[in-house]
Order: structure tokens, then C-alpha cells, then sequence
């Protein structure tokens, strides 16, 4: 009933390379499932960005049937070139800050349809303006069908 995994992402771009560190831990209680994930991403000028997340399900028979709640929590740091009265730059680094929390539903119509809908509420530090945010609602349905 636990499970368990690590793994990592490499991005290659023109500028940069990104690579993201992360693992999860599950449990399965009955017909609830429990997880826990964290993201890593270091950098070496502006410093690493953590991100975690939870989430749980409720399943009804098996696993195209459930309902979930889920929510992230984040940091990543922003570097800024700050140019002073005197003429001089300055970097300076921020830490931006996210939170986001989520429901999702999955139902099975046949053994072919499955059917799902997920609804998500981000409150995103702004870049351009610290310590102010913006809220970003998501919807996303879905009609899946198997060959």
C-alpha cells in the first residue's frame, strides 16, 4: 500500500539548461490514495526553486472512477537588474511565490468512454510587481476514449 519513485527532467535550451529533481511518496489506505511530490530546480545564479505538492483521491471500483483534491504550494527565485539613481546596477534576487489548489473528477461512461473534469484556483505572485497577485481559474473537461 506505499509506493514510492524519484526521478528527474533535463531541458536543454539555446540560453540554458534546466534540470528539475523530483520524487513521490504514495499511500493507498482502502479506497483513498494519498501522495506527496516535491520539485527541485537549481540554479546556480539566482539560487534553487522548491515546489510541493499533495494530493488525495477517493476511488469508486477502480481506478478511471474517483474524485480528487489537490494543492501546490511553491518558490522561485526571480533575479533583478536594478538600476540605482547614481547610475549604478545592482542584481537583486526575489522569491516569487505560488499557491494553487485544485478538485478533479473522473467517471467511466463504458469501458471505452471515460469522462473527467478539473477545476483549478492559482493565486501567482506577479513577476513585474512583488508581493502583488493575480488569481488564475482553470477549467479543463475531457472525453477520453480507448481503441
Amino acid at each position: 500500500s506505499l509506493e514510492a519513485s524519484l526521478g528527474l527532467r533535463h531541458l536543454r535550451f539555446s540560453a540554458s539548461n534546466v534540470t528539475i529533481y523530483t520524487g513521490s511518496l504514495g499511500w493507498y489506505y482502502k479506497s483513498m490514495w494519498f501522495s506527496f511530490r516535491p520539485f527541485i530546480t537549481p540554479d546556480k545564479s539566482a539560487g534553487t526553486s522548491f515546489s510541493y505538492g499533495l494530493t488525495t483521491r477517493r476511488y469508486f471500483g477502480d481506478a478511471d472512477n474517483f474524485i480528487g483534491l489537490n494543492g501546490r504550494i511553491g518558490y522561485s527565485p526571480d533575479i533583478r537588474n536594478i538600476q540605482s539613481a547614481n547610475g549604478l546596477s545592482t542584481d537583486q534576487i526575489y522569491t516569487l511565490k505560488s499557491q494553487r489548489v485544485g478538485i478533479e473528477v473522473r467517471k467511466k461512461i463504458n469501458y471505452k468512454l471515460i469522462t473527467s473534469l478539473d477545476l483549478d484556483f492559482t493565486r501567482q505572485e506577479l513577476s513585474f510587481d512583488i508581493e502583488n497577485y493575480v488569481w488564475i481559474t482553470g477549467i479543463i473537461a475531457n472525453i477520453s476514449y480507448r481503441f
